[in-house]
């Protein structure tokens, strides 16, 4: 934003590309706090208040809007792989992932093989292997993450989630801004530069030259 106030012309194309990265990342963010706060109040919670203090053994879950609700049964399963696996609510969160993880590779060039991929493990969706070890049965990543799970671990997974997607956002931002300047020259020194068409001027030949003015890195090792 501060590089926009400087340089609009410059910078506008980089600028517009981090806003929508923003938009996008605060929808998906919001997207699973609510999320986990259907799961609470489904499963059974209390408003932390006068009437019900916060507890040293407590699990507790603060909202969008800043209520601090108390989780009654932190080691519910019913209540996550209903929602989750029954309700299908799991396979529309990975659609979500996949939606925004698309939408930031798409915004880094061929050559940016190694922020690809730091991108594509961060927000990873697909099926696990195959376990021998458990009978060989095939998982879906819904299944794995959410089916028979107690809601604590659910909740903390779905934050696990929200910082991902919170850290691909802050490797993107990054990225964008080295991009205003990728194609810009480096300088820090000017100096008049004479180039003539011959090193050697016999005595009444015309002297022609080319000057001018060459900028320099000197801070650059070579």
């Amino acid at each position: 934003e501060q590089a926009f106030i400087e340089n609009p012309a410059k910078v506008e194309e980089w600028k517009n590309k981090a806003d929508v990265i923003r938009e996008e990342t605060n929808t998906l963010v919001s997207y699973i706090s609510q999320l986990k706060e259907e799961l609470v109040r489904t499963s059974g919670s209390e408003p932390v208040g006068e009437d019900n203090p916060y507890s040293a053994d407590g699990f507790y879950l603060q909202t969008e809007n800043g209520d601090t609700l108390q989780i009654k049964n932190e080691q519910d399963l019913n209540v996550p792989s209903e929602m989750m696996i029954t309700q299908k609510r799991a396979e529309e969160l990975k659609n979500e992932i996949i939606r925004y993880r698309e939408m930031l590779v798409g915004m880094l060039s061929e050559d940016d093989v190694e922020l690809r991929e730091t991108i594509l493990q961060e927000l990873e969706t697909a099926d696990p292997p195959v376990d021998l070890k458990e009978g060989g049965e095939n998982k879906t990543w819904e299944i794995q993450h959410f089916e028979s799970k107690p809601i604590v671990a659910v909740l903390t997974l779905l934050s696990k989630i929200q910082i991902d997607v919170k850290n691909s956002e802050a490797n993107l931002i990054k990225y964008l801004y080295a991009q205003i300047d990728a194609g810009s020259f480096k300088f820090n020194k000017l100096a008049a530069q004479v180039i003539p068409n011959s090193n050697i001027i016999l005595q009444g030949d015309e002297y022609i030259a080319e000057v001018f003015l060459a900028a320099e890195d000197t801070t650059c090792l070579l």
